[in-house]
């Protein structure tokens, strides 16, 4: 065939009719530019092989036919391709093989400035000429259309540069599944006529919209992750596969299609939302913020988890999952844990619906209440006493004692003692001087309403200096803020909450027990509420104080709002680790294990009705005001009925291997 300078179609007959055909006999050769202002380019009636090594400019009119043959982008200079008509033009197995060894890298190049369909595309690659597709910058879409029994509808030896634009698979394989390319896409889009599984075999991600149509499958292989940080998820279809849908959109995840592939709903850049949906897969609730705690709100409705349901805080951040706004209905089929190896808190906020466990519930360094307040101080500061060491003149020391504060604007406050060893032989070993210091947090409780239930409290502060141990108490005084500088130190601490053994960096979490949570209950609705944390005798501690940019202390508040009925139920097979946490209607109807470290607190109802509760030994608290405790025939360890609480033992019998106490 003799090839073209250049060559413009123009034929101005009648669309859809042979008047406006241009049938090419041979192979068609365009050296230059290749235009189709008008008429229909038919390369099925003869098969040709089309060779354009400049511009292809297909008009408003223009349309293509293809055939069975290759369209290769040749030639030793950059191109361009548009596409102008209203239906982008089908132009069939298209190959970029151009041969500049000069400046590949510019020449041997075609940058797409309109949309493009082809059967399949490939890009070559060889060495010292590789061909580079651009498609744009202006959000255009590459569709991959082929229909026959290949798998691979997009080689890429040389280099393909995404920009903003989509590519679009509607391909099918009547072979068996076609494959999506391993690349970080800008837009994905597998929006095949008629049912098609497209294989995700290798790590990818989208940074733009995904779209998965009616008959599309998206297959995510094992071990693999398909990463999604882009704004919207179109699911019409499904998302399979042994692999991970890594989902980062602030978007909540939509509620239609089908999702069975694990799902990693990832707030570590933003909160997220979760639609009430069946999850076909595990799920697993993710942040590896370093910077600020991240929520994922569960909607309303009804959640059908088949699968697992894990909450992960990976890093120094909390991580909240939280149903306290829509208080949907949860059902998990599988395990609910808490798995997050960060020094962050796993926060559960389930709300006031039902939620029903089919395997096991580890709630292990993590926080679960239906309802979570997280309040920072109103104010804060560290009162200290200043001991002075000095030689009494005698053989002996003499020790001078002063109280003053630090300022209460500073971004740290100190617990603990600081120790500075003495220098001189007399008074040696005592130290020349020392500070004990003891930290006060005010808080302000009038957000939570003296109706509702306290369940569990923690505070929970940012350890930037690690030190031995520590006291929380509530302090001395509900308003150590009019305290004198020099008298806060001797505001000193009241009713004693907990006390915890040593501290390392990072954040770190005091439980009030019993006696702290029912003290809090009686103290809610109160806009003064003040804590002391004190430290050990040898090594101070430092945490961040409210005045800090980041990681202020938390006074974390987990409790039942009134009238209201939230229930646990486990119904499966499976082991509870409570984790400290509370209850306020659990009911054990399957078989369950308590996990001997396990000490469980219900502060309405424990129905163990229908169930067989094993391991005799962990220990029952009922802490509510009027509790009901149905036995079901079961036996446990140890019941301790707590200070103004009346339980009622309902049902069945129950056994108790051990000891029984009521306070009083």
């Amino acid at each position: 065939s003799q090839a073209l300078i250049g060559l413009t179609l123009n034929n101005t007959g009648t669309d859809g009719t042979a008047n406006d055909d241009i049938v090419i006999s041979g192979a068609l050769d365009v050296n230059g530019t290749l235009t189709i202002t008008d008429g229909q380019l038919r390369l099925d009636t003869n098969n040709p092989n089309v060779t354009t090594a400049g511009a292809v400019a297909i008009g408003a009119n223009g349309l293509v036919t293809k055939g069975t043959g290759i369209w290769t982008f040749d030639g030793t200079t950059a191109a361009t391709y548009t596409d102008s008509s209203s239906a982008v033009q089908n132009i069939g197995a298209v190959t970029f093989n151009k041969t500049d060894t000069v400046a590949p890298a510019t020449n041997d190049k075609v940058t797409l400035a309109s949309s493009m369909t082809a059967d399949t595309v490939t890009i070559d690659g060889t060495t010292g000429q590789a061909d580079t597709l651009d498609l744009g910058s202006s959000g255009y879409t590459l569709t991959l259309a082929n229909a026959g029994a290949t798998a691979t509808v997009l080689t890429i030896s040389g280099t393909l540069t995404i920009g903003t634009s989509t590519i679009k698979y509607t391909a099918t394989n009547s072979g068996g599944n076609v494959t999506i390319n391993a690349l970080s896409y800008s837009s994905l889009n597998l929006g095949p006529s008629s049912a098609e599984t497209y294989d995700i075999a290798a790590n990818q991600s989208a940074s733009g919209t995904v779209t998965v149509d009616t008959n599309a499958t998206m297959s995510i292989a094992t071990s693999v992750t398909f990463t999604h940080s882009g704004s919207t998820l179109t699911l019409s279809g499904t998302i399979s596969g042994a692999g991970t849908y890594v989902y980062q959109s602030a978007t909540a995840f939509p509620a239609t299609g089908t999702i069975s592939s694990l799902l990693r709903f990832d707030a570590t850049n933003n909160s997220q939302t979760a639609s009430a949906r069946t999850y076909g897969g595990a799920v697993e609730f993710y942040s590896n913020s370093s910077s600020a705690m991240r929520t994922v709100t569960l909607g309303s409705g009804t959640f059908t988890f088949s699968s697992h349901f894990y909450i992960n805080a990976a890093n120094t951040q909390d991580l909240g999952v939280s149903g306290e706004t829509n208080n949907p209905t949860v059902n998990i089929t599988g395990n609910l844990d808490f798995t997050g190896t960060g020094t962050g808190t796993e926060v559960l906020a389930a709300g006031n619906g039902t939620w029903t466990v089919s395997g096991s519930v580890d709630l292990t360094g993590g926080f679960y209440a239906p309802k979570v307040t997280d309040l920072n101080p109103t104010w804060d500061n560290a009162g200290y006493q200043q001991t002075d060491w000095t030689d009494d003149g005698f053989g002996g020391c003499t020790a001078a004692y002063s109280t003053s504060c630090d300022t209460a604007s500073s971004t740290t406050l100190n617990v603990g003692t600081n120790v500075t060893s003495g220098g001189g032989t007399i008074c040696t070993p005592f130290p020349t001087v020392d500070h004990t210091y003891r930290t006060y947090l005010k808080y302000d409780l009038s957000s939570i309403a003296g109706t509702n239930t306290v369940i569990r409290a923690q505070q929970e502060v940012n350890v930037t200096s690690a030190g031995d141990a520590v006291s929380l108490n509530r302090a001395g005084s509900d308003t150590p803020d009019a305290a004198a500088c020099g008298s806060l130190f001797g505001v000193g601490g009241g009713t004693a909450y907990n006390s915890w053994s040593t501290w390392t960096t990072g954040h770190q979490s005091v439980e009030f027990l019993a006696t702290g949570v029912i003290d809090l209950q009686a103290r809610l609705g109160n806009s003064t509420y003040a804590l002391v944390i004190s430290g050990g005798s040898t090594v101070k501690s430092v945490i961040s104080s409210t005045d800090s940019s980041a990681d202020k202390p938390i006074l974390r508040v987990g409790y039942v709002a009134s009238s209201t009925t939230p229930t646990l139920v486990m119904n499966g097979t499976g082991t509870l680790t409570t984790g400290s946490s509370g209850f306020y209607n659990l009911t054990l109807s399957g078989t369950i294990t308590v996990d001997a470290g396990s000490a469980v607190y219900v502060y309405n109802t424990l129905d163990m009705t229908g169930g067989a509760v094993t391991n005799n030994n962990f220990n029952l608290i009922m802490a509510g005001t009027s509790t009901t405790l149905k036995g079901g025939g079961n036996t446990i360890g140890n019941l301790r009925v707590e200070i103004n609480t009346t339980s009622t033992l309902t049902g069945s019998d129950l056994s108790i291997s051990n000891k029984l106490f009521v306070a009083s």
